[in-house]
């Protein structure tokens, strides 16, 4: 069992300390104090534990209600339109054909001297004032549902860009390994203690930190899965050694949503390998909340706060996922049992080797000159066919095994010819990747030209206007179009299994 480390003689902590202004309380006001941040926490949680075991797709609306509440007011109108003409729209069913990606870097964030909610000097993390980091910016805020919180560590931020079109695929963020999930250092097989020294193998591991496609292109063809293989390409590896002066060798990630259901990260083997599942996280207070409660642990924990906050590592960075940690301490010093109030997802955990003998390197059992790239490490360009067609290249025609697979049932066996038959369309269409995905369509009676004639491409599919609505309000819309969106995926992904299968493998 770790042995807590005192801090009180720290001379960085007490120099720290001496810039504080003491707020003077007896007993009795401490314990007041306690009790009324205990309370407003205990019914936050509450109150977003319901909503997340009500849908966990819901649950981080409740966030992105207040973050768009106090970012909208710092943009310009006129950014926001920009990204909305320069956003990716369909205009054909063989669209995917004509898409090439390109990866734009944008610029690093930059530091600047502002004043802290408390009034005092500190410094800030801030993007370049210059269009592409801005729409960076608004991409991250208004298309994904995640918070757009950041990260400390390394970051290399990319506008994912059709060559063709001019248009915004989506964006991508690589930054410094996720050094607390255990799937990950189990898989290197690596001395986790070592692996935290200022020049540990960490250097050349990197995680898919924001990887999040625009709406119609993630929707309709599966444009998540196509940026999460770019983060194995060969312009992200040169692009981190050009960076940061390491090898790349390992890239990794985490769903939002857990993995039970399913994530856009599955099914791309053999660039990404399932791990096993992080644990569930803690449900996290709203910002607005979440201010109080580090407000208070300012106050009554000083020391616990310098070092969630101001301590460096000898590594010159502040504490990773400091935000998340700083909420479970808290909730350690109220009495709140942060396993009563876990989310219950477990986050899905995927990991790629790059080189064949990526771990031997991380184990520092051979050199940077020794290693031997994986079959799976290619160019954009090589990526993104992969992306169309999968493992059958540019055909619509299906392997013989499946029409002889299929010929061995009797015909007269229906209901079991039916069953292979709907289990090999399935696994055609995922293994023909954003083919199978586009002959489905063609297939379903949600036909692209129908949703063209509707309007439906018109207006860019955002969190835009979810700052104005009451909760109720989010709940009634979100909830009720995620039970249409279910419904419209299942409408697509099944059709007539015998007559549209049959079909399908008579053109062998």
């Amino acid at each position: 069992m770790g042995v807590k480390k005192d801090f009180s003689a720290d001379s960085e902590y007490l120099d720290w300390l001496g810039n504080e202004l003491p707020i003077k309380q007896s007993k009795k006001q401490q314990e007041i104090q306690d009790h009324e941040i205990r309370n407003i926490i205990l019914e936050e949680v509450r109150f977003l534990l319901q909503i997340q075991r009500k849908s966990p797709k819901l649950y981080p609306l409740t966030h992105k209600h207040i973050e768009l509440q106090e970012w909208l007011p710092s943009v310009d109108n006129k950014q926001i339109a920009w990204v909305d003409r320069l956003t990716w729209r369909p205009t054909g069913v063989s669209d995917f054909r004509r898409i090439e990606p390109i990866l734009v870097q944008v610029n690093k964030p930059h530091t600047v001297q502002s004043f802290n909610i408390w009034g005092e000097e500190s410094t800030k993390l801030l993007a370049d004032n210059e269009s592409l980091s801005l729409h960076w910016n608004i991409i991250k805020t208004l298309v994904s549902s995640a918070p757009n919180d950041g990260t400390v560590g390394r970051q290399i931020y990319f506008l994912v860009v059709d060559k063709n079109t001019k248009t915004y695929l989506g964006i991508i963020c690589i930054s410094s390994s996720l050094f607390d999930v255990k799937s990950i250092h189990d898989s290197i097989g690596w001395d986790r203690k070592n692996a935290q020294l200022p020049n540990s193998k960490m250097r050349n591991v990197a995680n898919g930190q924001t990887i999040v496609a625009t709406r119609f292109f993630g929707e309709l063809l599966r444009g998540g899965k196509l940026l999460a293989l770019l983060c194995t390409s060969k312009e992200v590896a040169d692009a981190w050694e050009e960076n940061y002066g390491d090898k790349l060798v390992s890239v990794h990630t985490t769903s939002l949503y857990g993995d039970a259901d399913g994530t856009q990260y599955d099914g791309l083997e053999p660039y990404f390998y399932k791990l096993p599942a992080h644990p569930a996280q803690p449900i996290k207070p709203r910002n607005h909340i979440y201010k109080q409660l580090i407000q208070w642990m300012r106050e009554r924990h000083p020391e616990e706060y310098w070092k969630h906050f101001y301590k460096k590592n000898p590594a010159g960075n502040l504490m990773r996922d400091n935000k998340t940690r700083a909420i479970l301490r808290c909730y350690k010093f109220l009495g709140i049992d942060d396993s009563e109030f876990s989310t219950n997802e477990k986050r899905g955990v995927y990991n790629s080797f790059l080189y064949k003998n990526a771990k031997d390197f991380l184990s520092d059992r051979i050199s940077v000159d020794d290693l031997i790239p994986e079959d799976h490490f290619k160019t954009i360009a090589e990526i993104t066919h992969f992306w169309r067609y999968g493992e059958y290249g540019d055909t619509t025609k299906r392997k013989q095994k499946y029409v002889d697979e299929l010929n061995r049932v009797p015909k007269n066996d229906l209901e079991r010819r039916k069953k292979l038959a709907n289990r090999i369309n399935q696994k055609v269409q995922m293994q023909s990747f954003v083919k199978g995905v586009v002959d489905r369509m063609a297939n379903s009676s949600t036909k692209l030209s129908e949703m063209k004639n509707q309007g439906k491409f018109e207006k860019v599919d955002w969190y835009l206007g979810l700052e104005k609505l009451s909760w109720d309000e989010i709940e009634k819309k979100f909830f009720a179009q995620q039970m249409k969106n279910q419904k419209q995926s299942q409408v697509l992904s099944t059709s007539d299994p015998e007559s549209g299968m049959s079909q399908n493998l008579k053109t062998v």
